[in-house]
């Protein structure tokens, strides 16, 4: 997660982008861990691709 959140720092639109997307998913998933660790991981699976399509 950290690797992740430093990679997307220097995209600010992006970045904010993600977040509103994991507080959503968060507020969904609220005490469903195995849930939320399974939105967690999709969305960075989609937002590295995003990523590397836009920014490399």
């Amino acid at each position: 997660m950290a690797h992740f959140e430093m990679i997307n720092s220097s995209v600010l639109g992006h970045t904010s982008m993600v977040r509103l997307l994991r507080l959503k998913l968060f507020k969904l998933g609220d005490g469903v861990d195995y849930g939320q660790n399974q939105y967690f991981h999709r969305i960075n699976k989609f937002s590295n691709i995003i990523y590397r399509r836009h920014y490399r």
